[in-house]
């Protein structure tokens, strides 16, 4: 993770924020969509495709919050989360996706509100896929997850504890290797929701969606990886 320290208790909150991803040596970087080489740009999202081994989808997602006051000792405690949220800067409040046309179980649905802002996640099924989840500048803990998916607490550990959420705290850098790739274990296409399990975080705005598209399915402006 890299953050501004010229002033920790302002700057970061302002955004002053990224990381350096450490990739396979040797391996390129194309674009998901164009297929150029993006291992210059500084974009969220990126195919990896290392000299020896596979293939896969790599994203990075950074989570702020400025809320001091939520879930502390005080009473009674705050249910709706005050001052800065993102993933990357943007955010998606569920109170803009419901009202008196629609159900609060259409909140996610996108052929109704479109796609929220935060980061779109898009793979194809089967996709092996790492995700990096960090919170450079966060006043409290947070739990984020991928649903209908799983990734091992110690990837490359032969019998280490699967996983299908995580806490996530200030500072924290965490690398999720998704079990069984885009679609979890049985590669089910659809729009799975991320982001943050506390519902307060997520009301206000901190979860997007995870595209899986059919492993045949044309027209995405997903380009396939050439060893699938």
């Amino acid at each position: 993770m890299i953050r501004d320290w010229g002033n920790v208790l302002e700057n970061p909150g302002l955004g002053l924020y990224g990381a350096i991803i450490v990739g396979p040596l040797g391996a390129t970087y194309p674009d998901p969509v164009t297929g150029q080489d993006a291992s210059a740009d500084s974009g969220w999202r990126v195919d990896v495709h290392p000299l020896s081994g596979e293939s896969y989808r790599r994203f990075a997602l950074f989570f702020q919050d400025e809320d001091e006051v939520i879930g502390t000792h005080i009473m009674p405690y705050t249910e709706a989360v005050a001052w800065t949220l993102g993933i990357n800067y943007r955010t998606a409040p569920l109170a803009t996706r419901v009202g008196a046309e629609f159900s609060p179980y259409q909140v996610y649905d996108s052929r109704l509100h479109g796609d929220p802002k935060t980061p779109l996640l898009e793979a194809f099924a089967g996709d092996p896929v790492k995700i990096h989840v960090l919170a450079p500048y966060s006043e409290q803990a947070h739990v984020f997850t991928v649903e209908g998916h799983q990734w091992p607490l110690e990837p490359g550990l032969k019998g280490t504890d699967l996983l299908d959420s995580i806490q996530l705290g200030g500072l924290d850098a965490l690398t999720l290797v998704l079990d069984g790739g885009a679609g979890g274990r049985h590669a089910l296409p659809g729009d799975y929701v991320y982001g943050d399990h506390r519902e307060a975080y997520r009301e206000g705005g901190l979860w997007g969606l995870f595209r899986v598209y059919p492993s045949e399915q044309q027209g995405t402006g997903l380009r396939p990886f050439p060893d699938r």
